[in-house]
C-alpha cells in the first residue's frame, strides 16, 4: 500500500512526462493486456455505480477485432492509453476505448482519467486526439458516446476551441435520449447520447491552430 502511495505521488508530480499510446500500435500481447486492465479498472469504478454493459472481459476484447459490415470492413481502433513509461501498464493515468459500430461511425465505450491526475484538460486532449485520428486515418465521420448531464457545458467552458464554436453547436453535436444509472446509494446519474460530427470538429481545430500560430508569430 505504501509503495502504491509513493507511485501515485510520483505520478501527480510527473504529468508532463505522460505519453499517449494508441492501443493498436502495441503488440498483440500488450493490446490484450491493456484491454484486460481497462476491464478490471472499469469493474472497480462501477462497483458503486450499478451495472455495466460488458459482462465479461471477452466482450471487451472483441474491440481488437476488425468489424465487418454490409458494405465494408473497418480496421479496429481500440483507443488510447495515457501513461508514464516509467510505470507499468496497471498504473496508466487515463484511457479511451471504443469500436466501429457502423461504416464511418465510431462509438466510445468508456473513457477514464485517474483521480491522481484529475485533469479535464487531459481528458479533452485524449478525446481530441481520438477525433483527429479517426477522421484522418480511419475516414470516420461521426463519433457516438454517452455523456453525463451537465458535463457538456464544463467541456465547452474549459477548452478555448469548443468555447469558440459553441455557437454552432447544432452543426457538430446532436443530443439524443440516454438513460438513468442508479448508484449503489440510490442516487441517479443521468446520461445522454451524443453524436459528434468529426468533419466540423477537425475543420475548426485546423482553423484554430492556424490562427494560434499566426498570433504567436505576431507577438
Amino acid at each position: 500500500a505504501q509503495q502504491d502511495q509513493q507511485l501515485d505521488l510520483m505520478m501527480r508530480q510527473s504529468l508532463d512526462d505522460l505519453e499517449m499510446v494508441s492501443i493498436k500500435d502495441l503488440d498483440e500481447k500488450e493490446q490484450k493486456a491493456a484491454i484486460r486492465w481497462v476491464y478490471w479498472n472499469e469493474d472497480f469504478v462501477w462497483r458503486c455505480r450499478g451495472s455495466r454493459p460488458e459482462t465479461n472481459v471477452g466482450e471487451l476484447l472483441c474491440i481488437l477485432e476488425p468489424k465487418t459490415f454490409a458494405s465494408s470492413t473497418e480496421n479496429p481502433f481500440p483507443g488510447f492509453i495515457i501513461r508514464d513509461p516509467r510505470f507499468p501498464l496497471s498504473k496508466s493515468t487515463a484511457y479511451l476505448v471504443g469500436e466501429f459500430t457502423a461504416p464511418s461511425q465510431y462509438e466510445i465505450i468508456t473513457a477514464w482519467v485517474s483521480p491522481s491526475a484529475n485533469s479535464l484538460r487531459l481528458a479533452l486532449q485524449m478525446y481530441l486526439a481520438c477525433y483527429l485520428l479517426l477522421y484522418r486515418d480511419h475516414k470516420a465521420t461521426t463519433v457516438v458516446c454517452e455523456i453525463k448531464d451537465g458535463s457538456f457545458k464544463k467541456i465547452v467552458d474549459s477548452f478555448p476551441l469548443f468555447k469558440l464554436i459553441s455557437g454552432f453547436q447544432d452543426r457538430f453535436v446532436k443530443m439524443g435520449e440516454g438513460h438513468d444509472n442508479i448508484l449503489a446509494d440510490g442516487r441517479v446519474e443521468k446520461f445522454g447520447k451524443v453524436t459528434i460530427s468529426l468533419r466540423f470538429i477537425v475543420w475548426s481545430f485546423e482553423v484554430y491552430e492556424i490562427a494560434r500560430h499566426l498570433r504567436q508569430q505576431m507577438c
